[in-house]
């Protein structure tokens, strides 16, 4: 797990924020974000050092993709009809082990580890609704992609179109 630690420990050092149209940069997500936000390469993220879990999940993978740590990436929603709200993050498997990699919840920052990707899963939905600020969620309207890697210097639209086109992973809470 030493290169894994190495990864996070990288990681670890992005704040989390956003660079709008014009590469002003943004500590909140805010009325404009929808409109404004463009999708940082990795190689801008590096630079920058500040971005949302988006950009902070593709860095991610291309780091442990270099590691030659199979791994993939997640887009959970939830269907709202308004605002969307929604998280990315990678997983992987390890010695027979999976792992919720997470940085930019920063409450459930760390390397999770679980006997099945079902629970890691389910954790990670568990803790959902607290991190977007919703009380009684509808689990029916949440949805969980997994995804590929997207263009960079796309908005929100197009990512969220992008995402939803991945595969749609089942899930059963409380496994």
């Amino acid at each position: 797990m030493d290169k894994v630690d190495e990864i996070y420990n990288y990681i670890s050092q992005i704040k989390y924020g956003w660079f709008d149209k014009d590469g002003d940069r943004h500590e909140r997500l805010d009325h404009s974000y929808f409109d404004e936000f463009q999708l940082q390469d990795t190689s801008e993220l590096k630079k920058s050092m500040c971005g949302v879990c988006w950009e902070q999940c593709e860095l991610e993978r291309e780091l442990f993709t270099e590691a030659g740590i199979k791994n993939d990436c997640y887009f959970v929603f939830l269907d709202d009809g308004r605002k969307y709200p929604c998280h990315t993050f990678l997983a992987f498997e390890l010695n027979d082990k999976f792992y919720w990699f997470e940085h930019a919840w920063s409450k459930y920052s760390g390397i999770h580890e679980y006997s099945s990707f079902d629970l890691l899963l389910s954790d990670v939905l568990k803790h959902f609704p607290e991190v977007i600020n919703i009380k009684d969620i509808d689990y029916d309207k949440v949805y969980v992609f997994k995804y590929g890697k997207p263009k960079s210097h796309i908005g929100c639209l197009e990512y969220y179109t992008f995402v939803r086109n991945g595969e749609l992973i089942p899930y059963k809470l409380g496994v």
